[in-house]
């Protein structure tokens, strides 16, 4: 996971939490590093030029510049979709796979100008090339998504109190569902006032799943709001019931902090899955798209 600083802020559901101590985000990345995505930026650019004065000139000479900017843009295509097979093959001297990641975004990037070159100023005519142009540049936004999201997730999972595997946490949170019951049934021992409260509201945000609004905009505020009435019933408490109170408004931050990392999660889990399955029916508009195209080359 990314480093963070000392208390982390989730910019997109305004949680405030105190991460765990780790080292200060510049020292935790190389220079070297940014010096090579520079170079790899620059590097990227100046191949899109070049390409982009070879189109104008096979132009020029009335020549079809399609042929190229196809090609090329199949090439990448290529390359792009080798990313899986080389995290499948750790045991080959094929290069770190950081490296493969840096050049998978650049020439994910690139391939974006490229197709825009190869299609042109105009919407396609075909409603095949229509499918086909929509079909790369919907993939092309995942992409873009994707970078983004892997960016970002890590940083705010980090700012969590506790790491959990994804797999993890439906057992995780059948013990919490376990320790909110004992401590709920401790209460009635000597106040009725926790075991009122929990069936007329924290029952609830224990039992139900999310709402598909929370797995798009993970938000804190459910929290705070039940964390906040909690506190208002430390008037009615004594001092031992209110240490019982505090074990479920701390029962109420764990939930809360799982559905945060199942949420996250998730986001990268299914989106790697989809981005996936995306390129592979891409793949099969491609070659469709080939054959068609040679089929009535010169008619």
């Amino acid at each position: 996971m990314s480093p963070t600083p000392a208390a982390a802020t989730n910019a997109d559901s305004g949680r405030s939490r105190p991460a765990r101590s780790r080292a200060p985000l510049g020292s935790a990345r190389p220079i070297d590093f940014v010096r090579r995505r520079r170079t790899s930026i620059a590097i990227t650019l100046a191949a899109l030029v070049l390409l982009a004065l070879l189109l104008g000139y096979e132009s020029s000479r009335l020549r079809n510049p399609a042929w190229t900017s196809g090609w090329t843009l199949g090439g990448m295509l290529l390359f792009l979709t080798l990313l899986s097979l080389r995290k499948r093959l750790n045991f080959l001297p094929l290069g770190s796979l950081s490296s493969w990641l840096q050049a998978h975004l650049h020439v994910g990037w690139a391939s974006i100008v490229v197709a825009a070159l190869h299609v042109g100023p105009k919407i396609p005519e075909g409603a095949f090339e229509r499918v086909l142009a929509s079909g790369f540049f919907l993939l092309a936004a995942s992409g873009l998504y994707g970078a983004w999201l892997s960016r970002t997730a890590p940083r705010r999972l980090a700012a969590l109190p506790f790491e959990v595997r994804y797999e993890e946490i439906p057992s995780r949170r059948r013990a919490l569902d376990e320790r909110v019951r004992r401590t709920v049934l401790e209460s009635a021992r000597t106040t009725g006032v926790l075991g009122e409260f929990h069936v007329a509201r924290t029952a609830d945000f224990f039992a139900r799943p999310r709402s598909w609004r929370y797995w798009l905009w993970p938000s804190g505020d459910e929290r705070r709001r039940l964390e906040s009435e909690l506190a208002q019933l430390d008037r009615y408490l004594t001092d031992e019931q209110r240490m019982l109170r505090q074990r479920l408004s701390s029962a109420v931050r764990e939930r809360d902090d799982l559905d945060y990392h199942q949420a996250l999660q998730g986001r990268l889990k299914y989106w790697l899955f989809l981005h996936i399955a995306g390129t592979w029916a891409l793949w099969v508009l491609v070659a469709l798209h080939v054959a068609v195209v040679h089929a009535f080359r010169g008619v």
